[in-house]
């Protein structure tokens, strides 16, 4: 998990994990991350959606297990889009959700141009 390109969460009421990739793509420190709710990465007109569905899956339902595309905040206020996948784990003996995310900006904007152009 350490060494993907692809950053990797788990969290429960708040983040109990990060790796190093979804460090760089937030631009937060993992004191940092730690200390957050997941929802409050997301842009503000996602947050309470995301709450609900991450306070589900503390609870123990399973979600379907789709990539779904988001807008993340990122520390210094940059938006950028970031396709996620999380699903319901055991941790510890408690429910807790376990995520992958990838930054998908880049080839957001790409394929905009390429509609431009066409």
């Amino acid at each position: 998990a350490e060494t993907s390109l692809m950053g990797i969460f788990i969290y429960k009421e708040k983040y109990i994990y990060a790796n190093d990739a979804f460090m760089d793509m937030s631009g937060y420190s993992l004191n940092e991350i730690l200390l957050m709710r997941p929802w409050e990465l997301v842009e503000k007109s996602s947050q309470e959606m995301t709450e609900i569905a991450a306070r589900r899956r503390l609870e123990g339902e399973e979600l379907p297990r789709t990539y779904k595309d988001i807008e993340v905040v990122r520390k210094n206020g940059e938006i950028r889009t970031m396709r996620m996948m999380t699903q319901t784990i055991k941790y510890e003996g408690e429910f807790a959700g376990l995520g992958t995310i990838m930054d998908i900006t880049d080839i957001r904007e790409t394929e905009e141009q390429l509609k431009l152009l066409a």
